[in-house]
C-alpha cells in the first residue's frame, strides 16, 4: 500500500471515529429532553440568518430544511406524550408521512432531471416501504424503555431499514456532486452506524444526518472545492476513485434495486 493510500485509510478512519463519537453524543443529549432537540434545530436558522450556509449543492439545503420538518414532528409527538394530547399525536404522525413523501419526491426529481431511470425506481420503492410502514397499526410516537423516541410508535422494521441502508449509499457513494472528496460520505456512513445502534434508527438517523450537514453547510469539510487540510486528506487516492467512479457506481444501483425488491417482495408475503 502506498503512503497515499495509507494516509486516506487512516485519516478516513479516524474521521469516522471521530464523528461517531460526536454524532453518538447529539443522540444521547437528545434523550434529555426537548429543550436540546430544539436547540440543535435552531442551529440551521441561526446560520442561514447568519450568512453561514454556504454550501455549494443547494440541494442540501432543501434537505436540510425537510429533515428539519421531520424533527419538528417529532417534538411535536414528544412534546404529545408529556403533556397527554392525543391531536398533537396526530399531527405528528401525520408530519412523518409529509417528510416521507417530500423527500421520496424530491429524490425522483433529482434522478428525472439526471436521466437516471434506476435511481428513480429506487427511490420509489423507498418511498413505497416507508409509506407502508407508516400505514401499518398504530403508528403514534412512544417512548422506547431506554427513553429514544419511536416515531411511528416502534423501532423501524428491519425490512425498512435494510431498504433505506441500501438506498442511502448511492446519494453518498454514487450520485454526491462532492466525489472523490469523501469527508461528507464517511460523516453520513457514521450517522448511520450510530443509529442502527441507538434503537430509534429513523429519528436518530435523521437528528445526526442533519446536524452533520448543518455542519459541514456552515464549515465545508466535505465540500469539493474546499483547499482545506481536512478535505484533502479525505481525498480518494487515484485508483480508488477509479473504482467509485467506474465499477462502483455502475454496479451498486443494480444491486441496490434488487435490494429493495426483494425487501418489498419479504413485506408482501409475510408482512413487517
Amino acid at each position: 500500500m502506498s503512503p497515499d493510500h495509507r494516509r486516506f485509510v487512516l485519516c478516513a478512519g479516524l474521521t469516522v471515529a471521530v464523528a461517531a463519537g460526536w454524532l453518538s453524543a447529539v443522540a444521547a443529549l437528545a434523550r434529555t429532553g426537548v429543550a436540546f432537540e430544539l436547540l440543535l434545530l435552531a442551529l440551521p436558522l441561526v446560520a442561514w440568518l447568519g450568512g453561514g450556509l454556504r454550501f455549494a449543492d443547494r440541494r442540501l439545503h432543501a434537505l436540510v430544511l425537510i429533515q428539519t420538518g421531520f424533527l419538528l414532528a417529532c417534538v411535536a409527538g414528544e412534546l404529545a406524550l408529556a403533556h397527554g394530547t392525543p391531536a398533537v399525536h396526530q399531527v405528528a404522525r401525520w408530519g412523518v408521512l409529509v417528510y416521507f413523501v417530500v423527500q421520496g419526491v424530491g429524490f425522483v426529481a433529482y434522478q428525472v432531471k439526471r436521466r437516471h431511470p434506476i435511481g428513480v425506481l429506487q427511490t420509489l420503492l423507498g418511498t413505497a416501504m416507508l409509506v407502508g410502514w407508516w400505514a401499518g397499526p398504530g403508528g403514534l410516537g412512544a417512548l422506547s424503555p431506554d427513553g429514544a423516541y419511536w416515531a411511528l410508535g416502534a423501532e423501524m422494521p428491519w425490512q425498512v431499514q435494510v431498504t433505506y441502508i441500501a438506498w442511502a449509499l448511492n446519494p453518498l457513494l454514487v450520485q454526491s456532486a462532492e466525489l472523490p472528496r469523501m469527508g461528507q460520505a464517511l460523516v453520513q456512513l457514521a450517522s448511520i452506524g450510530v443509529a442502527l445502534a441507538s434503537g430509534a434508527f429513523l429519528h436518530v438517523r435523521i437528528l445526526t444526518a442533519c446536524h452533520a450537514m448543518t455542519v459541514d453547510l456552515m464549515f465545508g469539510y466535505g465540500r469539493r472545492a474546499s483547499d482545506g487540510a481536512v478535505a484533502r486528506a479525505l481525498t480518494l487516492p487515484p485508483p480508488w476513485r477509479a473504482f467509485v467512479e467506474g465499477p462502483l457506481a455502475t454496479w451498486l444501483p443494480r444491486l441496490t434495486l434488487a435490494t429493495l425488491a426483494a425487501m418489498a417482495g419479504q413485506v408482501l408475503l409475510f408482512g413487517f
